[in-house]
């Protein structure tokens, strides 16, 4: 039953099959930054601090969970969704503290905006509403008003498109789940 529930989450609008992006969103995996941490050059502690990761912040997986020879701790290589640095970063010390938590990585609405054809403004598909559950197929891209903009599929419909995650103003549209 369970499988089924599964399968029929990521069956394509009923198609029976999975399709490329489909099979792609599912086999993401993104942590969020849960206590003070940097990310690093290397898998070892001992590489080059690349920069501090903020609270919250999102990560997109790229390789492991790896356990670091000398600490035996578990680090992961990923991107900060928000600037694409690629690094390593140590998922819990081993006094306890969790510096990444599990994410879905997917956006949730908090203001209306509409959902648009294009990058760059194209015509609306519709307008989303508060509450709505977005997957994200592209993270960030600016457009020319310097815009924030996420290309995503809403969840629980077929309808893909472009929406701003943030205003040039700093108006925020969307949330991190």
């Amino acid at each position: 039953e369970k499988i089924e529930q599964v399968y029929n989450m990521y069956n394509d609008a009923g198609s029976g099959s999975f399709s490329k992006e489909t099979l792609f969103l599912a086999s993401r995996s993104y942590y969020f930054v849960a206590a003070e941490t940097v990310l690093s050059s290397t898998e070892n502690l001992d590489g080059e601090t690349l920069r501090r990761l903020e609270l919250k912040e999102l990560l997109e997986v790229l390789e492991g969970p790896v356990e670091e020879a000398s600490t035996k701790i578990s680090r992961v290589r990923c991107r900060a969704v928000f600037d694409g640095v690629e690094g390593w970063v140590t998922m819990a010390g081993n006094n306890g503290t969790e510096y990444l938590m599990a994410s879905d990585g997917n956006l949730e609405v908090v203001r209306e905006v509409p959902l648009t054809d294009a990058l760059h403004e194209g015509n609306v598909l519709r307008q989303l509403s508060h509450g709505e559950k977005l997957e994200v197929l592209e993270w960030d891209k600016k457009n020319p008003a310097e815009d924030v903009r996420v290309k995503v599929k809403v969840k629980g419909s077929t309808d893909m498109g472009w929406v701003t995650r943030a205003s040039a103003d700093g108006m925020q549209y969307l949330k991190i789940q």
